[in-house]
């Protein structure tokens, strides 16, 4: 069944925010680019070497790679260090933080639920977060409107939140001090890591399960991503977790977990909550079966 959450005439809009992350989503589309013909390609691997080499060279990539072509790995291999502080090695397992790709992983979680007639897209938000339900604005803000960053509400930057302590109800809380700067609902697009933090509390309280079990048991074990998990305990974390670090050095912290579903926002050196990002992978996670 096709899966649709787009109003009639509506426009996706996805971000690339750095280079690493273009160079490589670049890699793997002349790959497995349909209509092309693979066999011509030839083996690309030393020129997918030097490439990354480069990268890692000069500053621009630090991390795991893995291409594949039509099933099969054709290059997978780390660059640089995990930990600069413990002098970890990034290896091609290292359970490394995906950031904002975790967001289309919450909305299949919320069509999930659609499909189920568990919810429906034109729900308002406050009838899964009943703190909602006396706010003129939110009670307007729909799961379609969060879903396509349509809800009129700014990010976290842009509202004067310092969202990397929060839990949900002081989440909650501070948006609804905040409410007078956001727009109409349905006016535009707008990137809001706030409103995918919204949709992560509604899978919790449609389901009645926990953020990352649900996606666990309803996307990742069916789909075979036995390494990809929910970064939302601390006990998630090991010595071989990879740290994250920004333009300025580390940003990474395990004491910012204290929501229930926790996630890492667009912003490489912020961090916020389930729907936003936060979910952890290894390069492996998507083998071949």
């Amino acid at each position: 069944m096709a899966r649709n959450f787009l109003s009639p005439g509506s426009v996706p809009v996805f971000m690339l925010r750095s280079l690493p992350v273009l160079v490589f989503v670049a890699i793997l589309a002349s790959c497995s680019a349909p209509g092309v013909d693979t066999r011509a390609l030839g083996d690309r691997t030393p020129e997918i070497d030097r490439l990354m080499a480069t990268l890692h060279e000069r500053g621009q990539f630090n991390g795991a790679i893995l291409v594949a072509r039509q099933g099969e790995i054709l290059y997978r291999k780390a660059f640089g260090k995990a930990n600069f502080e413990t002098g970890v090695d990034f290896a091609p397992d290292t359970p490394s933080d995906i950031g904002s790709v975790t967001k289309q992983f919450t909305a299949m979680a919320i069509m999930i639920l659609a499909e189920r007639k568990t919810l429906s897209y034109d729900d308002s938000v406050s009838k899964y977060i009943p703190e909602f339900s006396h706010s003129a604005h939110f009670s307007k803000i729909t799961l379609r409107h969060l879903l396509t960053h349509t809800s009129g509400i700014p990010d976290y930057g842009d509202l004067g939140i310092d969202d990397s302590g929060l839990d949900q109800k002081q989440l909650i809380a501070a948006l609804l001090k905040k409410e007078d700067a956001f727009a109409r609902p349905g006016l535009k697009y707008r990137y809001s890591n706030p409103g995918y933090a919204l949709l992560g509390i509604v899978v919790e309280t449609a389901s009645g399960k926990r953020f990352g079990d649900f996606l666990a048991r309803e996307i990742f074990e069916p789909a075979g991503m036995s390494h990809t998990f929910v970064y939302d305990s601390r006990g998630r974390k090991n010595e071989r977790t990879a740290v994250g670090y920004g333009q300025f050095g580390q940003v990474g912290t395990a004491a910012r977990l204290r929501s229930p579903a926790m996630a890492a926002c667009i912003r490489p050196w912020m961090t916020c909550w389930s729907g936003t990002g936060r979910c952890t992978q290894t390069s492996s996670c998507i083998s071949p079966r």
